[in-house]
């Protein structure tokens, strides 16, 4: 599990740029890129993947699974800025034209659940200084602060909220110890 600390920070960048002989080397050399990404920049807010990825979808996934930005160059038009839950922010729609999106840095992935007991609380509290973009179909959001005083590490502290990362872990902990430990293959069944 990643931890940021609260506070102003610089941003984590992470960059690869693999050569590609053939489209047909692309989809592993793109994993293999990603994954050694991840395993480089674990704190990484934003991935800049200049080589042509094989596909949209391929970046989308892996800016959800890994819930950083990632700006991208794929085969054929169009280019890609995703968010940390996969959504497009921005896109090129042919050769030569540029994708653009602001994003701010300073984020935390959510579980939607805080703010389905709590959003007029929050927003009543913190004005519009703390901001959240839902996706509906992930039950999570995209938090961010626009207040130097508070940013989003810190209001999560302050009001005892959990990243997904952190919620997922809290339940995979939970329903462990309900069952009496981790699950376990039945014995002569192999691993895929």
């Amino acid at each position: 599990m990643t931890v940021r600390k609260a506070g102003p920070r610089h941003a984590v960048i992470a960059t690869c740029t693999l050569s590609i002989r053939d489209a047909g080397d692309a989809d592993v050399l793109l994993a293999n890129g990603l994954e050694l990404i991840d395993e480089m920049a674990r704190e990484a807010e934003l991935v800049i993947f200049p080589s042509a990825a094989p596909s949209i979808s391929l970046v989308i996934s892996h800016a959800y699974r890994y819930q950083y930005y990632v700006a991208s160059s794929v085969m054929r038009p169009p280019s890609v800025i995703v968010d940390p839950l996969g959504l497009v922010l921005s896109q090129s729609s042919e050769n030569r034209e540029v994708a653009v999106a602001r994003v701010d840095l300073d984020y935390r992935v959510v579980p939607s659940r805080y703010l389905w007991e709590r959003a007029g609380e929050v927003k009543e509290k913190y004005g519009d200084t703390i901001d959240w973009n839902w996706h509906s179909a992930e039950s999570s959001c995209v938090m961010t602060s626009s207040n130097p005083e508070m940013p989003i590490g810190r209001f999560l502290e302050v009001e005892d909220m959990m990243t997904l990362n952190e919620w997922v872990a809290y339940n995979r902990r939970r329903i462990a110890q309900e069952r009496g430990g981790p699950p376990v293959m039945p014995p002569g069944t192999e691993r895929l």
